[in-house]
């Protein structure tokens, strides 16, 4: 997809609608999403209209993701976290699918292919919140409730980093694009910023509501 298309979706009841910012709402496009939506309710997850193809990946139920092309309303592939979504995120190469559950597993997919390759269950009481890719996509991170940050290389999986702070309850997080710092956020509006590669507060302060994240030069 060109970079300078100027694109926003949203989703009511079982339709998405696509529009054109330049042509909305004139310009605005409805299709249906495919199958039943969950009776338990509709994912506050965002979906992602992806940079590079002229397509999104949307959530379609509490517990699966549907990939669109966007020109068409075609149904590509479909992910099953297979348990209710607390968030997801591309990583900027689009390569990957990174899905954070409530229940606080952590499932990777090959955006491209559909193939799960990873997942990761921490160990004790936890609640995942967030889910964010580095600047690079070589590695991400994953916010819980219980204190807790988990930091892993995106391709493999492998655990590279636990970031613990005792009487946090983190539900937003971010690494720096050149990797070294890692910001997470709790629930009372506390920004933390720990050197990711030991774990280490060295900095504090408050933020506003929505996500944490680094700008493009850190």
């Amino acid at each position: 997809m060109p970079k300078n298309r100027k694109l926003i979706f949203a989703c009511a009841g079982s339709a998405m609608i696509l529009f054109s910012l330049s042509l909305a709402p004139a310009g605005g496009t409805t299709f249906a999403l495919p199958g039943k939506r969950s009776q338990k309710g509709s994912s506050g997850v965002s979906g992602i209209l992806l940079r590079q193809t002229p397509r999104a990946v949307v959530p379609s139920s509490i517990d699966s993701l549907t990939m669109y092309d966007v020109e068409n309303g075609r149904v590509i592939r479909q992910f099953l976290p297979e348990g209710m979504m607390a968030a997801m995120d591309v990583d900027p190469q689009e390569r990957f699918l990174g899905v954070a559950r409530v229940d606080g597993k952590t499932i990777l997919w090959n955006l491209q292919t559909g193939k799960r390759l990873w997942e990761h269950v921490p160990s004790g009481r936890c609640g995942s919140w967030d889910i964010s890719f580095s600047a690079d996509g070589k590695s991400l991170i994953v916010a819980d409730l219980s204190g807790r940050a988990f930091v892993h290389e995106a391709k493999s999986g492998k655990l590279l980093r636990t970031i613990t702070l005792k009487g946090a309850h983190f539900t937003s997080a971010a690494l720096s694009p050149d990797g070294p710092k890692a910001a997470l956020s709790d629930w009372k509006r506390r920004l933390y910023i720990f050197d990711a590669r030991t774990g280490q507060v060295t900095d504090t302060g408050f933020q506003g509501r929505g996500q944490t994240r680094f700008s493009t030069d850190g």
